[in-house]
């Protein structure tokens, strides 16, 4: 782990980051400052105890897609390459190698595993699980690190995986008329518009409108 780690301004300053929490903002730079060279760290939980940050804020920056949560409970730093330029001759690959391989295959890390030590730490995925996954359980601050992140392929608060690749985008506008049209309002819409950007638009971007939690 290096002695210093830097920010860049289109992440924590971007409106999906200012719509957290003081809290999550905390343990966003936080957890920054303990990633080793790939972005990864492999304490979360004590990071946040000494930082004095509540687990729950490691779960909203799983939500939005601004860490990625695996079963081993290790996390990785979704945005560590645009706020971090590591020279080659000071680089140290991390030692997590099998969530890095499972990130680099954007394999969807939703689930908890129960029998993780057979999987040498990589995801086990079950219908069943996925089912537990969508209703919420299993979050960091409730039992193990298991909450999902929706960098690529998951969809953290939306509940289900979306495939990262280009589509046709809607203007704030027409997401926005389709909002007012549902029954219910639909929560920090600049934030869904980032995310959708940030981790590619679906097929049908009304469905992930629907179930979008903010």
């Amino acid at each position: 782990m290096a002695n210093r780690r830097m920010f860049a301004l289109s992440v924590v300053e971007s409106d999906a980051f200012l719509d957290l929490s003081i809290e999550a903002r905390a343990a966003y730079f936080h957890l920054g400052m303990h990633t080793d060279d790939d972005g990864f760290v492999g304490n979360p939980r004590t990071v946040c105890r000494v930082a004095g940050v509540p687990l729950e804020a490691v779960d909203e920056l799983a939500a939005v897609g601004f860490i990625t949560v695996f079963d081993s409970g290790v996390i990785h730093v979704s945005h560590f390459s645009t706020n971090n330029s590591i020279r080659k001759d000071r680089y140290t690959p991390t030692e997590y190698q099998n969530e890095k391989i499972a990130l680099d295959q954007g394999a969807d890390m939703r689930q908890p595993s129960d029998n993780q030590a057979a999987t040498n730490g990589q995801p086990n995925i079950s219908k069943e699980r996925e089912a537990e996954a969508n209703s919420g359980e299993g979050s960091l601050s409730q039992t193990n690190l298991s909450q999902a992140n929706p960098i690529q392929e998951s969809a953290g608060a939306l509940g289900a995986p979306y495939p990262a690749h280009a589509r046709e985008e809607p203007t704030f506008e027409e997401v926005k008329a389709y909002a007012e049209t549902l029954p219910q309002p639909v929560p920090k819409l600049h934030c869904f518009m980032n995310w959708m950007q940030i981790n590619g638009w679906p097929g049908d971007w009304r469905e992930a409108l629907e179930r979008w939690k903010g």
